[in-house]
């Protein structure tokens, strides 16, 4: 069965960020977790290290923003696979367990992805992200994953939705640090060369939808200027 670490990034969010921990070390498969800080100044380091051993601290001197963070909390993660979290998102305690053992049948995989339920700040449900293709499983072979990308017909979803191979994102080059917003549906397409990807239809993650979020730092205008250059990237493959 494959090794799973963590990854969870944060940066001056000690409240939300204990949460997300907590959802970590709570899950029903054994798996590393790793905290990426960006340098924060909040007692987030005061409060990781009380942990103890069950978490590895990966404190970068400044912030190298999030894609950095990412790649930095990658460079010291064990696993065989990577389920990356921002600080502001949690998991359902079974999630690992069963991207785990989705895996376990289609080795071949580079991606797994599950449904996540959105919500407020207070952590009450707003909305679910729609079930994709048939069954509570199913697998798009590599050579049909970018086309369903360049479709929206196979939507990975955001980091908290998503886990991905360590060997196949490190010869992708990892997170580019170009990119402010949407760097991990870069980072989908570029690990997607590598193998094919594993849907679950279960709701298995939770995305907080609030006005700090770092989606909400960009302009429509911004977010569409990088969605097309996001378009372009996929049609060549």
């Amino acid at each position: 069965m494959s090794k799973f670490s963590i990854v969870i990034t944060t940066y001056n969010r000690l409240p939300l960020l204990r949460r997300a921990v907590e959802s970590a070390l709570a899950q029903t498969w054994p798996c590393e977790v790793i905290v990426a800080d960006n340098g924060s100044t909040d007692g987030t380091q005061e409060y990781v290290r009380s942990l103890g051993d069950r978490v590895i601290y990966h404190r970068s001197p400044t912030n190298l923003g999030h894609s950095g963070a990412m790649n930095a909390g990658v460079s010291v993660a064990q696993g065989d696979w990577i389920k990356p979290i921002d600080d502001d998102d949690y998991l359902a305690p079974n999630c690992i367990e069963k991207m785990a053992l989705a895996i376990a049948g289609r080795p071949q995989a580079v991606l797994c992805s599950c449904q996540a339920i959105q919500v407020d700040a207070h952590g009450l449900e707003i909305t679910r992200t729609h079930p994709s293709g048939t069954g509570n499983i199913f697998y798009v072979p590599q050579e049909d994953i970018h086309y369903g990308m360049l479709l929206e017909i196979v939507p990975f979803g955001t980091p908290i939705q998503v886990a991905f191979r360590r060997d196949a994102f490190l010869k992708s080059g990892g997170w580019d640090l170009s990119f402010n917003v949407c760097d991990d549906i870069d980072s989908w397409i570029k690990i997607a060369k590598y193998g094919d990807a594993i849907f679950l239809n279960q709701y298995l993650a939770y995305r907080t939808l609030w006005p700090g979020g770092n989606n909400q730092k960009f302009s429509w205008q911004k977010r569409l200027e990088i969605n097309m250059q996001i378009k372009e990237k996929i049609y060549p493959l």
